[in-house]
């Protein structure tokens, strides 16, 4: 951003022939030039500086904001493979839908949620996170009390809300997640191969 604005001191409404008249250029109303120009180099070296300091404190103990790998797999899923063609030779090949181009996967889990209210918090799921959720019977053997096993299939930007959803109906509960290898279906990458 600060490149355009010195590129268009420097070329409206012609190019500045000098150093002087390029700086002048920068003067809104009264405000000389010169401090228009020094405050924008001094922010933007500020900006440079403080990006540069806090670049690392994504890392730090206690971090508060989730920390998301959505584009970690970005270059891997461009360089896939060609998949073999079985069209005749010569044809062209066909148009690859938008859902079917390489794109930047999110990290994809399987979660599990034991709870002893599984059809309230299902529906909870269903309504905030718009997920399928299977459910299993069992039984708690620590307390021998029947419990739910609900499953449920997430990436990585739904675990919070998963969890703020099971929390809101059973504070008791436990969700275990677990990665997927890989998660084909609605929502997912589709299950047809084209």
């Amino acid at each position: 951003m600060i490149a355009v604005w010195l590129f268009k001191n420097y070329t409206q409404p012609t190019a500045a022939s000098t150093l002087e008249e390029f700086i002048d250029r920068a003067r809104i109303g009264a405000i000389p030039g010169e401090i228009v120009f020094g405050s924008v180099i001094l922010f933007s070296i500020a900006m440079i500086v403080l990006g540069l300091a806090t670049a690392v404190l994504q890392d730090a103990p206690g971090e508060v904001l989730p920390h998301y790998r959505v584009f970690e797999r970005l270059q891997r899923s461009r360089r896939r493979p060609p998949r073999p063609s079985t069209s005749k030779p010569g044809a062209m090949p066909p148009k690859r839908a938008v859902w079917n181009r390489p794109h930047a996967r999110r990290d994809e889990y399987l979660t599990m949620i034991i709870t002893d209210k599984g059809s309230e918090c299902a529906a909870k799921v269903m309504v905030d996170l718009g997920r399928g959720v299977t459910a299993l019977h069992g039984e708690g053997m620590y307390l021998k009390k029947p419990r739910e096993v609900l499953i449920c299939a997430l990436t990585e930007t739904e675990l919070e809300l998963l969890k703020q959803s099971v929390a809101a109906v059973d504070p008791a509960g436990f969700v275990v997640v677990m990665p997927a290898t890989e998660v084909s279906g609605r929502g997912f990458m589709p299950l047809q191969v084209e």
